[in-house]
């Protein structure tokens, strides 16, 4: 099997030479699964390394009796979805940094892709799962997901490796927590919860509620498309303090699509003071995050409801817990 820094799974560019293979063969259990490093490749540009992730299938069939074909169509809410993705036994999101001769790598590109052991799923596999299967000699009774990792060199040439040190990273997994409704110009309140794996309890303190506009100085408009423009921004603080890539508040519902097709961007420094950020797609504005807290208390934090057409007169709010599930793997290969 040739393997090409610069190609994904699909080959590389016209005139670049397939990486040498260097047979590794090294397999650990991490986060209740075990992973299979078949071998690597020295290329010119850098160093590519797959990762065989073996899902036992019935992992894979529990949840497709769960989340059947029916249900993944109907229409699930962001919740749904969320747990949805949580439970995909095919949903392994990971950060990998390496280390040569003690030296650390650029941060990788990182490209998946995955074998099914069940036949009504295989609708996607392609050759190139079939060749990644029949190469490294994977168990067909099994599910798989194969990870290529790419890292460039920090320096000019190859350098010639004596070590490898890998450490693979699980990003944090969101987790609902309770949910609650504000009306705009609501008094102040608290709202008790806890968090949904540690039980802690927490508390959460309203400050304000009130109906905004997003300006159009924000966006750049096609003459034919309209967008939705107002949205509820919420003010609160969380007690005991958590940080801010460990809990958000989020608007239940989604936001109203626009009437007409065409793209959106930001336009050039048009962000407001209070750090907002608008997403958007081809199908217009879909959400607003807010990049700090407020100025005025250190603990205040900001954020904004979906965005629709008209002033809507309440929102539903759900909380979100992020957990960090499994600690960080390391290991050591000697080359």
């Amino acid at each position: 099997m040739k393997v090409y820094y610069s190609g994904n799974f699909w080959g590389g560019h016209k005139y670049e030479q397939p990486g040498k293979e260097i047979p590794v063969n090294k397999e650990f259990v991490w986060g209740g699964l075990k992973w299979h490093i078949p071998a690597i490749y020295a290329c010119s540009k850098g160093l590519v390394i797959d990762f065989c992730l073996e899902i036992p299938k019935e992992r894979i069939e529990t949840y497709l009796k769960r989340w059947n074909q029916d249900m993944r169509l109907s229409g699930l809410s962001d919740e749904e979805l969320e747990l949805m993705e949580k439970e995909n036994p095919f949903s392994i999101d990971i950060e990998a940094v390496a280390k040569i001769n003690g030296k650390e790598l650029e941060p990788p590109s990182m490209y998946v892709v995955g074998w099914h052991p069940c036949e009504a799923e295989r609708e996607m596999i392609e050759d190139v799962q079939e060749e990644l299967m029949e190469y490294y000699d994977c168990d067909r009774n099994q599910g798989w997901k194969f990870i290529r990792a790419c890292f460039s060199w920090k320096t000019t040439r190859k350098p010639k490796m004596k070590t490898l040190f890998l450490t693979l990273k699980k990003h944090p997994v969101a987790y609902s927590g309770v949910h609650f409704t504000t009306e705009p110009h609501c008094d102040r309140q608290e709202i008790l919860c806890k968090h949904p794996v540690s039980k802690q309890e927490y508390k959460i303190k309203i400050y304000e509620c009130e109906t905004a506009t997003l300006s159009e100085k924000l966006l750049r408009f096609n003459e034919d498309m309209q967008y939705p423009n107002y949205f509820i921004k919420l003010s609160y603080s969380i007690s005991p303090e958590l940080p801010q890539e460990e809990f958000r508040i989020q608007d239940c519902a989604r936001s109203d699509k626009p009437k007409c097709i065409g793209t959106i961007s930001l336009a050039p420094n048009e962000i407001s003071s209070v750090g907002v950020a608008v997403i958007g797609s081809a199908d217009g504005p879909s959400a607003i995050f807010i990049a700090r807290k407020d100025s005025e208390e250190n603990n205040k934090r900001l954020t904004c409801s979906s965005l629709h057409f008209t002033q809507v007169p309440r929102v539903e709010w759900r909380t979100i817990f992020y957990v960090k599930e499994n600690e960080n793997f390391g290991i050591e290969i000697i080359l």
